[in-house]
């Protein structure tokens, strides 16, 4: 009995382990370096995303071409789910809100991420949408 308890708690330690070792890859800075709606690449416009461990998941927060923002964000496995999001509400240039609106969009609509070679994915395929950000 002392056996299987044993097997098990290395198990559940390992699933543990390897789901927040995978996580941790998202932690640090993050530069907007495009973003694709229905296939086709958007001007971009100078942007940015930290993600932050909360806890809970991680606070998202940066600049998105006119406003500072902050959002709560929820990693399972490869699953992302954002939500929460508050900005500081200033107006600016029609291309700018524009594309910033576009950025609120995929932030808080992505269902699924990768990260390969310090270039992370965000992807909303039910708005047939994707952001790529350089790790600064």
């Amino acid at each position: 009995m002392k056996k299987v308890l044993c097997i098990i708690f290395v198990c559940l330690d390992l699933m543990i382990w390897t789901g927040c070792a995978s996580n941790k890859n998202l932690e640090g800075n993050w530069q907007t370096v495009a973003l694709i709606k229905e296939d086709i690449a958007q001007t971009i416009c100078v942007s940015n995303i930290q993600f932050v461990p909360d806890g809970k998941g991680f606070l998202a927060k940066g600049h998105a071409g006119v406003n500072l923002y902050n959002a709560d964000i929820k990693v399972k496995g490869k699953t992302f789910r954002g939500s929460c999001l508050i900005n500081t509400g200033f107006q600016g240039k029609y291309d700018a809100m524009e594309f910033e609106d576009m950025f609120f969009t995929v932030l808080t609509n992505a269902e699924y991420y990768k990260i390969e070679n310090d270039v992370l994915y965000l992807y909303a395929p039910s708005k047939n949408m994707e952001m790529k950000f350089q790790r600064k």
